[in-house]
């Protein structure tokens, strides 16, 4: 996206959408990045994100599942 001119066009964002967790919170009632999908986790996918000058997100719904029934946010601090 950087090499594309995206960032010097205004975007400022790469908020990555639904289906990054487990399909169920941990112990602690967390969402948990997908280890098959982020072997090496989130952070390094944000730090890479981040060194190229966007800002990084995840997408979670505000309800208690998402639309591929992934958990969601609800009442979760």
């Amino acid at each position: 996206m950087k090499e594309q001119g995206f960032l010097e066009a205004g975007y400022e964002y790469v908020v990555m959408d639904d289906c990054w967790s487990l399909k169920e919170r941990d112990s602690e009632d967390r969402l948990v990045a997908d280890p098959e999908k982020f072997p090496n986790g989130i952070k390094v996918l944000a730090d890479y994100v981040h060194d190229k000058g966007f800002k990084f997100g995840t997408y979670s719904c505000c309800g208690t599942r998402t639309c591929a029934d992934y958990p969601g946010s609800f009442e979760q601090i």
